[in-house]
């Protein structure tokens, strides 16, 4: 008796479910999906939202690169400095832009690299084999010089031309030099020239830039960073007023090697 009341029990429960979810079963199964304006004004807002979030996602990520490409310089003249301290010898951070010749994909691209002058030849050349890497830029971010034998920067402080492709090659393509005891100098003992005309800084098939035409290039004690894509977007008399405006002034400290402030 007592298993047939549960059983009597269970199928007045099992009934009384059926009853209560029956309208909401018959609801469902009337409703087959989205409708076509319901699915647009979805995908608009998706869309909408999107082209609010894309600029300050393209922001974060520019602002990023800025902050790579500024620690990547300190790293780089940190390891020069101890380099030339530990081996008792010029040493340097040599920046440039690469030849896209030489390499696939290396268009607008800026390397750095750890520099080590030869006591016999006195010439500079990687550092590869003190384990330094050439190193590329991130984010598309150039460096320009404000300081050595430069002709870039006028007397009040302005830039000037860049419209020539060779003034351009130039102000991006420089050293920083350390002297043995660790100091940022503008020349190096018995003369300036840090790198002889056509000289290769990275010989052999793995080389990624051609120094050229650098007889008598003096060492730099400031440089300029900024942004190669919007540097290239407006025309060549434009280039001069960019870096004025954008810019980002980084001296060097002579004593210890270490970056300032960006301003």
């Amino acid at each position: 008796m007592r298993h047939l009341t549960e059983t009597s029990g269970q199928r007045r429960s099992l009934r009384a479910w059926r009853h209560h979810a029956a309208p909401s079963a018959r609801a469902a199964a009337g409703r087959g999906g989205f409708t076509l304006i319901e699915l647009l004004v979805v995908c608009g807002i998706i869309l909408l939202l999107a082209a609010i979030a894309l600029p300050s996602v393209a922001s974060i990520f520019g602002a990023g690169s800025d902050a790579q490409a500024y620690n990547l310089l300190a790293g780089q003249l940190a390891a020069a400095r101890a380099l030339a301290i530990r081996e008792g010898r010029y040493a340097g951070v040599h920046v440039q832009l690469a030849d896209p010749n030489a390499q696939e994909d290396l268009e607008d691209v800026c390397f750095m690299a750890v520099v080590i002058r030869s006591p016999a030849s006195g010439r500079f050349s990687n550092a590869v084999g003190y384990g330094y890497d050439p190193r590329r830029v991130p984010g598309l971010y150039w460096f320009g010089q404000l300081t050595g034998e430069t002709d870039f920067v006028d007397d009040s402080g302005d830039f000037e031309d860049m419209s020539s492709q060779s003034a351009l090659d130039d102000f991006t393509t420089f050293t920083i030099v350390f002297s043995p005891s660790g100091a940022v100098v503008p020349n190096v003992e018995g003369g300036n020239v840090l790198f002889n005309s056509g000289d290769n800084v990275f010989t052999g098939d793995g080389a990624i830039w051609d120094h050229g035409e650098a007889s008598g290039e003096a060492g730099t004690t400031a440089v300029t960073m900024f942004n190669s894509i919007d540097f290239r977007t407006g025309g060549a008399d434009d280039r001069a007023d960019y870096l004025n405006t954008h810019g980002q002034l980084i001296p060097i400290n002579v004593h210890t090697g270490q970056l300032f402030e960006r301003k």
